[in-house]
């Protein structure tokens, strides 16, 4: 075994160890993502639900304070029972029912709707809640546009540095270690090299080892 191969071997060993580490910290990385982007789509749901449900308290009370949302991007609509929008925030203001789906037996209900008044390519999270009017039951519809898969930007660069960097310092481990296991080999072929060119009568010494 020359230096060209044990060299060889030592590239191959940490190629394999590289390749295996990025896919592993690729992996961890995608589901690190998930997991934090339905947690935050669970938090915004709730968020949009609690919003709806105090419109819908004011409803079912006869007034309805207006702004109808308190915070930028969320939408608000109060269909009465036959199906009229007769309140909104100013972005769906003439337009008609932001869905068409209507709350279940827990009086809500929750779904992803694209397009229709929010526009082409645009998604929001839904949330229809029930307000029982004495002429029957209204309806009040809540949105917010959901949250992207990289949830914020900086997030997304945070995971995939780390990811990335977790990579290499396995990688570096993997290389460090190939050439810790092939010291002995190098230094019994060194050993060898000077028997066969100087006396060919002399032994190999043998390292300790289990």
């Amino acid at each position: 075994m020359n230096a060209n191969h044990r060299t060889s071997i030592t590239a191959r060993i940490t190629l394999f160890t590289g390749v295996v580490a990025a896919l592993l910290s690729t992996l961890l990385a995608v589901v690190l993502m998930v997991a934090i982007h339905r947690f935050a789509t669970g938090a915004l749901t709730e968020e949009v639900r609690a919003a709806g449900g105090r419109v819908a308290v004011e409803v079912e009370q006869g007034k309805v304070d207006f702004p109808l949302a308190h915070r930028q991007g969320r939408n608000l609509q109060v269909v009465d029972h036959e199906g009229r929008v007769v309140a909104s925030t100013v972005a769906l203001r003439g337009k008609p029912a932001m869905a068409k789906f209507t709350p279940d037996a827990q009086n809500i209900a929750s779904a992803v709707v694209c397009g229709g008044v929010f526009g082409p390519g645009q998604c929001d999270i839904v949330v229809a809640e029930s307000a029982h009017r004495p002429g029957g039951n209204w309806i009040v519809y809540t949105s917010s546009p959901v949250i992207p898969p990289w949830v914020e930007p900086w997030l997304a660069a945070l995971v995939g540095g780390s990811a990335l960097l977790l990579a290499v310092a396995i990688t570096c481990l993997g290389h460090r270690v190939v050439a810790a296991s092939l010291r002995p080999v190098n230094a019994i072929r060194t050993e060898l090299d000077d028997i066969i060119a100087t006396s060919p009568g002399r032994q190999v010494p043998v390292p300790p080892g289990d």
